[in-house]
């Protein structure tokens, strides 16, 4: 596969209950395939698919007739991630302030670490939806 056609796009919607984080990194594994990727690469897109997915199951609140949606697309050095859902507004972009989030549940570390790897977050809210796009290097 040719790494620099941005034509490289997978996307799939999920019912919101926790089988969504197994078909999200499934989803990511078969997008990955036949990539020139990097082991170090592949361990943090799983790792910020996870995080991210599991917080919508555990804390959006949506309700259970609103899917996640999911996309992946990769142009050149960069992947690009974008997340729908239809829970309560959250703003993932927003800092991590200590104390905001329980302590015996990670305390935002989770969050943070997505913030620290992809060189670009947005987040927006329209109809009701939640949509995050981040862009991760596809090089460390």
């Amino acid at each position: 596969m040719n790494d620099n056609n941005p034509r490289l796009i997978a996307s799939a919607t999920f019912c919101l209950d926790w089988q969504a984080v197994s078909l999200a990194l499934d989803l990511l594994e078969g997008f990955l395939d036949g990539q020139a990727v990097g082991d170090d690469v592949r361990a943090r897109l799983a790792i910020i698919v996870e995080e991210l997915i599991a917080n919508i199951v555990e804390h959006s609140q949506s309700p259970i007739d609103q899917p996640i949606a999911l996309m992946f697309a990769r142009s050149g050095a960069e992947f690009t991630l974008e997340l729908g859902d239809g829970g309560m507004a959250f703003d993932p972009c927003a800092p991590v302030v200590a104390g905001q989030a329980p302590d015996e549940r990670g305390g935002g570390a989770g969050l943070a670490l997505v913030q620290s790897w992809a060189s670009k977050m947005t987040y927006s809210r329209a109809g009701g939806r939640n949509t995050l796009k981040l862009v991760v290097p596809a090089y460390v």
